[in-house]
């Protein structure tokens, strides 16, 4: 479970950054700023923004192409992406359901909301593709949503590649392919 206080401070640490505000010695540093309290109230108006997103995942429409919730304006800033819509072709669908066929919609749907808009990690996923990233959250010990998002900036939306559940052995290896690109 990921400690809403280091979240807040992964969150706001660019921002401070930028000002010179980081380290505790600092009476405007990000430690001195948001007590736990602070924090947690914060950490829940983005929860809140997030759930609404995730909970927009239940329209998806699994016959034909569908446009996603954009990413929210933190991450966007965060990792300097442009507001883009997301897109789930119906091509990819049908090629995840052959791939993936043990995958029911609603694994789909919670695969596709914890990856892209929970994601614990962001990897290159492709060292000849470099718009191609997978977006990865961890569902227990041995298991993580995994979503292949392509960011490209010369089309008009990101689109959904792949998405589906993988072990950590797999993990790790896409950890690795990270690390050499």
């Amino acid at each position: 479970m990921i400690n809403l206080f280091d979240t807040a401070k992964r969150i706001l640490n660019p921002f401070f950054a930028k000002r010179h505000l980081l380290g505790d010695d600092n009476l405007f540093s990000i430690n001195n700023i948001l007590s736990k309290t602070a924090a947690l109230a914060f950490i829940r108006a983005i929860d809140k923004g997030i759930k609404e997103k995730i909970e927009k995942l239940k329209d998806i429409d699994w016959t034909k192409d569908n446009t996603l919730p954009n990413f929210p304006k933190s991450f966007l800033d965060e990792y300097g992406l442009e507001d883009k819509p997301i897109l789930l072709k119906k091509n990819i669908i049908e090629k995840n359901k052959l791939n993936h066929p043990d995958i029911t919609e609603e694994e789909a749907r919670r695969i596709i909301g914890n990856a892209l808009y929970k994601p614990e990690t962001i990897l290159k996923a492709n060292p000849n593709k470099p718009a191609y990233h997978n977006f990865i959250s961890r569902t227990d010990d041995k298991h993580s949503d995994i979503v292949l998002l392509e960011l490209s900036d010369e089309k008009e939306n990101y689109e959904v590649i792949n998405y589906h559940i993988i072990n950590n052995p797999a993990r790790d290896r896409k950890v690795n392919i990270h690390k050499k690109s």
